[in-house]
C-alpha cells in the first residue's frame, strides 16, 4: 500500500516528536530507535525509512526549528522598519523561543549537533544555511538603508555570526537567572558591539577582519563550547524535560 506524502509527513513528525520525548528522558547515547518508533507508535522498521540514524532524527528537529524561527522572526509586524541590532536581536530571540519547551533535549543534543565535527561540518548545514542567509538578508538591507556601510568582507558576517548564536544558545543552554535574564544582558551588550564594528568600517582590511573573528569570536565560543559540551557524560545526567521559567 503506497503512503500519502501527507501520511509520510505526519509520520515524520511522530518520529521527530518522539525522538525528543525520549531523549529528553533516556539521553542522547540511551535512547534507542526502537523506543524512539515505539512512542511514535510506529514498527521499529519504519523509522529507518525516514531516519537510518539517530544523529539523523536530531538533525531533522534542528532544522524544523530554525525554519521555524526564521519564519517567525521575517513576519513579525513592521519588522522592515528595524534598526539592524533589532532584526539581529529578533533572530536570536526567536530562535531560543523555539526551543524553549525543549530546552532539556537540546541541552542533551547540542554537542551532537554542533559540537561534533560531523555535525557541526556537515549534518546541521542546513540549520546554519538559513541562519546565515537571514542575517545575511539583514545586513544587505542595513546597507541599502545606509544604516551601515557597504562591507567589504560581508561573506563573512553571516558565517561569523552563525558561530556567534552558537555562543549564545550555549550561554542559556546554562543560564540559571531568572526569565534568562543574564542571555538578554549578553546578547544586548554582544550586539551593541557587532553593531558598532559595522557601523564603523573599522574592519577594512582582511588582516583586521580575519585577526577580529578569532580573536573576539572563533576561539572564545571554541573554549566555552568544548568544555560545556565535550565532557564524556555530563549531558546524560539530568533527566526529564525542564520547565521554562516563568
Amino acid at each position: 500500500m503506497k503512503i500519502s506524502k501527507a501520511q509520510k509527513d505526519k509520520n515524520r513528525q511522530k518520529l521527530i516528536s518522539a525522538a525528543v520525548d525520549v531523549i529528553t528522558e533516556k539521553g542522547f547515547q540511551s535512547a534507542t530507535m526502537r523506543e524512539i518508533a515505539k512512542k511514535a507508535g510506529l514498527a521499529e522498521a519504519t523509522i529507518y525509512k525516514y531516519f537510518p540514524t539517530k544523529e539523523k532524527l536530531v538533525y531533522a528537529y534542528y532544522e524544523q526549528t530554525q525554519t521555524v524561527a526564521v519564519e517567525r522572526a521575517a513576519k513579525v509586524k513592521g519588522v522592515e522598519k528595524f534598526t539592524l541590532r533589532e532584526r539581529f536581536q529578533l533572530l536570536i530571540d526567536t530562535g531560543l523561543e523555539a526551543f524553549l519547551n525543549d530546552r532539556e533535549f537540546v541541552r542533551k543534543t547540542f554537542g551532537v549537533a554542533f559540537i561534533s565535527p560531523a555535525g557541526y561540518f556537515g549534518g546541521t548545514s542546513e540549520v546554519k544555511r538559513l541562519f546565515a542567509n537571514a542575517v545575511a538578508d539583514l545586513v544587505e538591507s542595513a546597507e541599502i538603508r545606509r544604516e551601515i556601510p557597504e562591507q567589504p568582507f560581508k561573506a563573512f558576517v553571516p558565517a561569523l555570526s552563525w558561530d556567534y548564536y552558537l555562543g549564545v544558545v550555549t550561554f542559556w543552554l546554562k543560564d540559571e537567572s531568572e526569565n534568562f535574564s543574564d542571555t538578554t544582558l549578553l546578547v544586548e551588550k554582544s550586539l551593541a558591539v557587532v553593531e558598532a564594528v559595522l557601523k564603523s568600517g573599522v574592519l577594512s582590511t582582511g588582516a583586521e577582519f580575519l585577526s577580529f573573528l578569532y580573536r573576539s569570536h572563533v576561539s572564545r565560543w571554541l573554549d566555552v563550547a568544548g568544555k560545556a559540551f565535550c565532557q564524556p557524560g555530563k549531558n546524560e545526567k539530568k533527566t526529564g524535560r525542564r520547565h521554562a521559567k516563568k
